[in-house]
């Protein structure tokens, strides 16, 4: 998507930022700014779009389920959102913050889970594991061959995210994820500068929505690497359409686990290309 500097300042819609251009003109980028997350004083830091407190939750509830340290949003007793303002004013640390507190006892061993998952993005991560059925063994189990998705609906759905991003249409910087019904309704939809952050953020708006993400097709933008894909297995979301090609072994766990992968979505000559990684029975022909 080709992306041209404005002769003038633009309007700047949420999660954007008008900066000036070498010479003239400005042009509207992708904000990127950190957030802390305390879960009962354990505190961690991410990079992400600041798009509102209310996107800061949905995006704290879906990672805290996303990466198993919840199993739904009753394990949440409460979550409050403190500015960077008052943060810098009490702590010296000038950031956003999400503070959890959960219900359960066994929260701490959860967490721990949370530290792991961490150190598989930063270093190594898979040390240990061999094949994609050890990392799902201890995973939720989907049902087979439901919900059930017409062929003809995958573009429809991937054309319904993409007109649905307003940042990503203002700057071409950013990644969107949509969760959607079969029958192609869009039930939450989110966008950030990260692939994970987006997803995890279209998760946590639908917990807050009382969505049965089993029943759901989780669409994104970006390409499907087993992070994302073990991420929509640890909600339970069963199908997942990627608009770009699928890694090796996030193939390798979508057909351990029996996640339906479509990826490699394209308009060709007027028609819709795409390969089915994993089908797990939910693909239905016209």
């Amino acid at each position: 998507m080709a992306h041209k500097a404005a002769p003038s300042v633009p309007s700047v819609p949420a999660g954007a930022a008008s900066v000036p251009l070498e010479g003239e003109g400005h042009d509207l980028i992708v904000r990127e700014e950190p957030l802390f997350l305390d879960i009962g004083g354990t505190r961690l830091l991410t990079m992400r779009t600041p798009m509102g407190e209310e996107m800061d939750k949905a995006w704290a509830l879906g990672f805290l389920a996303s990466e198993g340290v919840i199993a739904d949003r009753s394990e949440v007793q409460d979550m409050a959102f403190t500015p960077s303002a008052k943060q810098e004013a009490t702590s010296g640390q000038g950031a956003d913050e999400v503070r959890v507190r959960l219900w359960r006892s066994g929260a701490p061993e959860r967490i721990g889970l949370l530290a792991r998952t961490h150190e598989m993005r930063a270093s190594c991560g898979l040390c240990g594991v061999q094949t994609a059925d050890m990392l799902v063994r201890d995973l939720p189990k989907l049902a087979p061959g439901a919900p059930k998705l017409a062929v003809g609906e995958i573009a429809r759905l991937v054309d319904k995210l993409r007109v649905n991003q307003p940042l990503f249409a203002a700057t071409g910087g950013c990644h969107g994820t949509a969760i959607a019904s079969p029958s192609g309704e869009l039930l939450a939809l989110a966008e950030d500068i990260g692939r994970h952050n987006a997803l995890d953020r279209a998760i946590g708006l639908c917990l807050q929505r009382g969505v049965y993400l089993r029943d759901c097709i989780a669409v994104i933008s970006g390409r499907a690497g087993y992070e994302l894909v073990i991420k929509a297995l640890r909600v339970g979301l069963p199908m997942m359409l990627s608009v770009g090609a699928a890694s090796g072994f996030g193939i390798e766990l979508a057909r351990a686990a029996g996640v339906t992968l479509v990826g490699f979505i394209r308009e060709a000559n007027g028609r819709t290309r795409h390969n089915v990684y994993a089908d797990a029975g939910r693909l239905v022909e016209p």
